[in-house]
């Protein structure tokens, strides 16, 4: 069970069983209805808080693999990265566009088009809650090698994350990146 669906589902619990008791006559919703009400939120939180750790899983390191299509001429990769670490660098691997690991995960999108490669990595869906993580705290760590066989057009979009892109040894034409409160490092071909 997500804690999305846990923080929201004991929500509504608690206030149904509030307007039951108004109903039953044992409480009034006046402000005593919503001191206890908001004492009751405050404590919900604080045990979810006290209880997260003791239930985080450990990260799963899964590999990714996209095959390099011989009639490729260029590639267009979008990545969607959110709060963690993001390593790009130079694929050593021929026959392969790209590969590496994602820690929690990717979902991806591959498109192609005559000799152009659309390529879309994402988050997975189990980041859009996250309050408290019940995931691992390490966030998402993704270390994924280019192929420097074709021309590169890269957009990254990235959260609360640590990014080194090595782009030194690839053939990138267009580079667009966009951050939030991170920290980004890119060296580029001399």
């Amino acid at each position: 069970m997500r804690i999305g669906n846990l923080f929201w589902g004991l929500l509504i619990l608690l206030l149904g069983v509030f307007f039951l008791l108004n109903q039953m006559g044992v409480v009034s919703l006046t402000s005593q209805f919503w001191a206890i009400f908001g004492a009751s939120a405050l404590i919900l939180l604080g045990v979810l808080f006290i209880i997260a750790p003791m239930f985080r899983r450990k990260a799963k390191s899964l590999p990714v693999s996209i095959p390099l299509d011989g009639s490729a001429s260029v590639a267009e990769i979008k990545i969607r990265h959110g709060a963690g670490r993001l390593t790009l660098r130079e694929l050593d691997q021929p026959g392969l566009l790209l590969a590496g690991t994602c820690v929690e995960g990717v979902e991806q999108e591959i498109h192609r088009e005559g000799g152009l490669i659309k390529v879309r990595l994402s988050a997975p869906q189990l980041w859009s809650f996250g309050f408290p993580p019940f995931i691992s705290n390490e966030g998402l760590i993704w270390d994924l090698g280019l192929a420097r066989s074709l021309p590169l057009r890269l957009k990254l979009e990235t959260g609360a994350s640590e990014s080194t892109l090595d782009l030194s040894g690839l053939r990138v034409e267009d580079l667009r990146v966009e951050t939030g409160a991170s920290s980004t490092v890119i060296h580029l071909p001399s």
